[in-house]
């Protein structure tokens, strides 16, 4: 998977925060759920995507949430949420 635009980062960064909160989960379930450090979480809600935020990081977030990449990254799903 190749990311290859800010606006696909900005998707990506929003979607997880709007997914995240309208599941009804803290930063903290979300790291217990997922198996991962809540520290990943923070990273990518801030938009510091690096290597703590790792492939398996991102399908460990589709896999649960059921959305693939391509719509993770491809547009803001903030419409089909309001």
């Amino acid at each position: 998977m190749s990311i290859k635009t800010e606006e696909e980062i900005r998707n990506f960064i929003d979607n997880v925060i709007l997914i995240r909160k309208k599941s009804g989960l803290s930063k903290e379930d979300m790291a217990r759920i997922l198996n991962i450090k809540l520290d990943s979480v923070d990273k990518i809600e801030a938009g510091e995507l690096s290597d703590d935020v790792s492939v398996e990081v991102i399908f460990k977030i589709y896999n649960y949430f059921g959305i693939s990449p391509r719509i993770l990254f491809g547009k803001s799903l903030a419409e089909e949420y309001l």
